[in-house]
C-alpha cells in the first residue's frame, strides 16, 4: 500500500480544497426540519465580529434555578466543504446526541456545531482567522453566553472530513486548550508537500495562491510552514508527553470516495511507532462523511468515547470516582 500513498494524499488534498464545482453545493439557508429533542434544547446562534453562525445542544435544566451553579463541559464540532450546522442538525447528527445521553453513554454537556463559509481550519489574516477563532473568540463566547466549564479537561474539538483535519491539527497545536479530539474521514494530507505528484503539486500551489494560503504555507510552498499545520508531520515530529495529554479518536472507511482510509491508517502507524495511545478504526465497507450512512454509527463512538473522558475529568477533579446510579459512561469510564 505505500507506493499508493503519494497518489491517495495527491487526491486527498486536491478533494479536499478543490472548487466546489464537482460536488453538490449544500443548502445553507435551506428549512431546518424540526427534529424532537428530548434531553437537549437547541437553538441557533450568531457571533458577532464578523458574525459566525452555530447551533447550540444545551441540556434540558440549563436554564433552571435548580441548576444555575452547574457548570458543563463542552464540544465543538467542525464540518465539512459545503456544510454547515444545518448538516450536522438534521443528517443524523442530533438524533445521536440525543439518543445517546438518554441511554446515560455521555455525560450533560453543551455541544456546539459551528458554521464556516469556507472550513480551511488555518489563520490567514483575510475574513476570520478560523483557527483563532476556535481557540479564542469561541471560549470567550460560550463562557460568556452559557454555563460552560473553562478547564482543558472540560474541552473538546470534533469533525468530519475536512472538519476532521482541522479537529486533529487544532487539538495537536493547543493541547492545552482541548484535552479530547475526534475525527471522522479526516482530510489528511502529506506531511511533506514534496510527496505529491508533480501536476498536483501545480494544481495545490494555484490553490494556495487563490485562496490566500500562501499566508499560511508561503509561495512557494514551504516545506517548515506547511508541516506546522499538518497531523501527520505534528504527530511525527511534536513532543511524545504533550501528544500523549490528549485523548484521541479517529477513524475513516476502506470505502471513502476520497481516498482518506490510507492517510488516517498512516496516522495510526505513525501514533503507534511512538507509543502515543489513541483510537482507531478503518471501518470496513465505510463511506465518506454523511451520506455513506457509516458517520451516524461511528458518531455513537466518537460521542461516547468523548463522554467517558468528561467524566473521568469530574470524577478526578472532584476526587470521587464512583460513577452515578444508571449512568453507563460513568460507570465504564470509573473501571
Amino acid at each position: 500500500m505505500a507506493h499508493l500513498l503519494p497518489f491517495v494524499f495527491s487526491f486527498s488534498l486536491v478533494a479536499a480544497l478543490a472548487a466546489q464545482s464537482d460536488r453538490r453545493r449544500e443548502g445553507r439557508n435551506a428549512p431546518v426540519p424540526e427534529i424532537k429533542l428530548e434531553h437537549f434544547v437547541y437553538e441557533e446562534v450568531e457571533m458577532e465580529s464578523p458574525s459566525v453562525r452555530m447551533g447550540v445542544y444545551l441540556p434540558r435544566g440549563h436554564a433552571d434555578e435548580a441548576s444555575a451553579d452547574e457548570r458543563y463541559p463542552w464540544v465543538v464540532w467542525l464540518h465539512g466543504r459545503n456544510e454547515s450546522h444545518h448538516k450536522f442538525h438534521r443528517d443524523g447528527g442530533a438524533r445521536v446526541l440525543d439518543e445517546l445521553r438518554g441511554k446515560g453513554e455521555i455525560p450533560e454537556l453543551v455541544f456546539v456545531a459551528l458554521t464556516l463559509g469556507n472550513p480551511i481550519y488555518v489563520d490567514t489574516g483575510r475574513g476570520v482567522d478560523q483557527e483563532k477563532l476556535i481557540t479564542e473568540r469561541l471560549p470567550a463566547f460560550l463562557a460568556e453566553k452559557y454555563r460552560v466549564k473553562n478547564e482543558r479537561t472540560a474541552r473538546a474539538v470534533m469533525g468530519v472530513s475536512m472538519g476532521g483535519f482541522g479537529a486533529l491539527k487544532i487539538a495537536m497545536r493547543h493541547p492545552d486548550l482541548f484535552a479530547t479530539v475526534a475525527a471522522h474521514s479526516s482530510a489528511l494530507m502529506p506531511a511533506d508537500p514534496e510527496s505529491l505528484q508533480p501536476p498536483y503539486q501545480r494544481q495545490v500551489q494555484r490553490m494556495v495562491e487563490r485562496g490566500g494560503l500562501d499566508a499560511v504555507f508561503g509561495n512557494p510552498i514551504d516545506k517548515e510552514k506547511w508541516a506546522q499545520h499538518m497531523p501527520l508531520a505534528l504527530a511525527a515530529s511534536m513532543d511524545t508527553e504533550e501528544l500523549s495529554r490528549l485523548a484521541i479518536y479517529f477513524d475513516a472507511g476502506t470505502e471513502d470516495r476520497y481516498g482518506f482510509g490510507p492517510p488516517n491508517q498512516k496516522l495510526h502507524e505513525v501514533l503507534k511507532e511512538r507509543g502515543v495511545p489513541h483510537e482507531f478504526e478503518l471501518v470496513q465497507g465505510g463511506g465518506h462523511s454523511w451520506g455513506s450512512g457509516s458517520l451516524q454509527k461511528q458518531l455513537v463512538k466518537s460521542l461516547t468515547f468523548v463522554g467517558k473522558r468528561f467524566v473521568a475529568a469530574e470524577a478526578a477533579s472532584t476526587g470521587t470516582a464512583a460513577p452515578a446510579a444508571g449512568d453507563k459512561a460513568s460507570a465504564e469510564a470509573g473501571r
